[in-house]
């Protein structure tokens, strides 16, 4: 499926965006954005995008136990976690 059509602005192509343990959502952040935008992987559908607060987002991977997604932050060098459940960074 070509989630890109779901972006205002396609993510960089071949990042391999992680999908979540269950594999029903995509998690990517389209290039230039400080947000992680997270898409239905059946549908295409944007189900939300979540504010990170970052200068450039790089990477994105779940955790081994599927709670916890890890952001790069190519712009500062951060590693900022967000709670895969609640969508919000852990230090929130």
């Amino acid at each position: 499926m070509n989630f890109s059509r779901a972006l205002a602005e396609p993510a960089r192509p071949g990042r391999g965006d992680p999908a979540s343990p269950d594999e029903k959502e995509v998690w990517t952040a389209p290039y230039g954005d400080s947000r992680v935008v997270i898409i239905d992987a059946e549908t295409g559908a944007i189900i939300q995008k979540v504010p990170v607060r970052s200068r450039q987002i790089n990477r994105l991977r779940f955790t081994s136990d599927g709670k916890s997604v890890l952001v790069s932050d190519a712009g500062n060098g951060d590693l900022i976690i967000l709670d895969a459940r609640s969508r919000k960074r852990s230090s929130d």
